[in-house]
């Protein structure tokens, strides 16, 4: 088979086996592997044929996707904001839907002001910390995980982009205990699936992501209690708590924080996404 039969074979394989985009996570596939472009591959015509070993390899990977494996972790990566990010089995897996709550706090850094502290709670692999350190540089930014796995993964992506964040394993605020100075801006992506939905997740998502970064407790709302009880006292004067949130929470969260006011941020899908509070 040619170049362009050859993709398609793997397109047709990942969609008549129901994988969600399974035409377009093929081509990813196809492209990594291959190198090649489809502008490329148009533009090489008909005649080149790939050797043998190398559409074997093609097909065990798609043959992963098929089983369940998510395509970042078949390529090693993922695109977040600007930046590739390495992806590694057992840390939660970058969404775009996050780039919304960066997008925020990005403009949050900019009504600010000055040189300020930013703590970045649940890092995973690093990609709210590094993203604002990378759009707005020279300011103090903090990740923590209580997961030392995704911790080291951060610091790997953090040096891989070339950013000066501070890491720390630990539970939530625990790492911190210590620290002389609250902070101005607060990120968070916590764990904020009921847990009865969990096993009605995608099979990528229940294969592809550790549980407890998912798991958000019976109601879903675990840690965003957590953050309305705590987060408080961490904070600086006139300090912003930015979280990411469950598209139907936005009820519940406004109750959990008041009486402080609660902004609601749509991602790009059109759905509540991060909320903002002011202290």
């Amino acid at each position: 088979m040619n170049l362009l039969e050859t993709r398609r074979m793997l397109e047709h394989m990942a969609d008549d086996a129901g994988v969600i985009n399974g035409a377009r996570k093929a081509r990813y596939i196809f492209e990594h592997y291959t190198g090649l472009s489809s502008e490329d591959v148009y533009r090489m015509g008909d005649d080149y044929l790939l050797q043998g070993w190398k559409t074997a390899v093609l097909v065990r990977a798609v043959k992963r996707l098929i089983s369940g494996v998510p395509v970042q972790l078949i390529l090693g990566y993922t695109h977040f904001y600007a930046d590739i990010f390495l992806c590694r089995k057992g840390v939660m897996i970058p969404r775009p839907e996050t780039e919304t709550l960066v997008d925020i706090a990005v403009a949050e850094l900019d009504a600010m002001g000055g040189t300020r502290r930013i703590l970045d709670l649940f890092t995973g692999s690093g990609i709210i910390a590094i993203s604002l350190a990378r759009a707005r540089p020279g300011h103090r930014y903090f990740g923590a995980d209580k997961s030392r796995k995704a911790i080291n993964l951060a610091r790997e992506n953090s040096g891989r982009l070339g950013t000066d964040v501070e890491w720390r394993v630990g539970n939530m605020f625990a790492p911190f205990a210590n620290e002389p100075e609250g902070f101005d801006i607060i990120c968070a992506n916590p764990p904020y699936i009921p847990a009865s939905e969990l096993k009605r997740l995608p099979l990528d998502v229940r294969t592809g992501d550790p549980m407890d970064a998912l798991d958000g407790g019976k109601d879903g709302l675990r840690f965003h209690k957590r953050l309305a009880h705590e987060a408080g006292e961490w904070f600086k004067p006139g300090g912003r708590l930015i979280v990411e949130m469950g598209y139907d929470q936005r009820k519940a969260i406004g109750g959990l924080f008041k009486p402080r006011k609660v902004r609601f941020a749509k991602d790009l899908w059109g759905k509540d996404r991060v909320y903002v509070v002011s202290y």
